[in-house]
């Protein structure tokens, strides 16, 4: 995983691209909303190393905290 520094010196972890499978081919009624088990590719994408801080967030809106 990469760190890519974002503004307000905000860092962000980014997320590869990848293909999973979700679900299950068991036949029972309690399985079935997890049917038919199949192949779900996820985009690439970053998320936040940390939550944002009220002070970060009034940063980036442009306020005081």
């Amino acid at each position: 995983m990469d760190a890519v520094e974002g503004p307000f010196g905000l860092r962000f972890i980014k997320i590869n691209s990848e293909q999973v499978y979700l679900g299950i081919d068991k036949g029972a009624w309690v399985y079935a909303t997890e049917r038919p088990r199949h192949r779900v590719d996820l985009p690439a994408f970053m998320i936040l190393e940390s939550p944002i801080s009220r002070t970060q967030f009034a940063e980036i809106l442009g306020q005081e905290d």
